[in-house]
């Protein structure tokens, strides 16, 4: 199996360029890429038009909850500004309870998705980074 290749927004706007002029195919051996590929981007050229262009564009996943994660962030910073101590226990209880009040029907609150929201470098959310960096300066951790 061939290896995974990912490609800058510059790289993807040059075969967008290069394939209106021509076809998807032509495009794809002209620059070493599928031509599947090739057709997504230009499904997609203004989405990436719009990204930094040495950016290795819309690599991994979204968060699948990024409302309930930000509501969890606030509630976990809530707690330790008033000194009060927040297990991962915590965490998960009050995140599976706020899944409810918001009728989320598919979230399990499991130790994977928890190893996620605590580690901003795995994470897919831009929040969980944003609160445990400011957590984690606001308390020297």
């Amino acid at each position: 199996m061939p290896k995974r290749k990912s490609y800058t927004a510059d790289f993807k706007l040059d075969v967008i360029k290069f394939a209106n002029g021509r076809s998807n195919k032509a495009a794809g051996r002209e620059f070493g890429c599928s031509e599947n590929n090739v057709r997504d981007w230009r499904l997609d050229e203004e989405e990436i038009k719009k990204m930094n262009p040495r950016k290795r564009a819309r690599r991994g996943k979204n968060a699948r909850w990024p409302n309930l994660e930000e509501n969890l962030a606030n509630w976990v910073l809530s707690h330790r500004d008033s000194n009060r101590a927040v297990s991962t226990i915590a965490i998960k209880l009050k995140a599976r309870i706020i899944a409810t009040e918001m009728k989320i029907t598919d979230f399990g609150g499991c130790a994977n998705w928890l190893f996620k929201f605590m580690n901003p470098e795995q994470s897919c959310s831009p929040v969980t980074y944003n609160w445990w960096t400011e957590a984690s300066g606001r308390f020297g951790e």
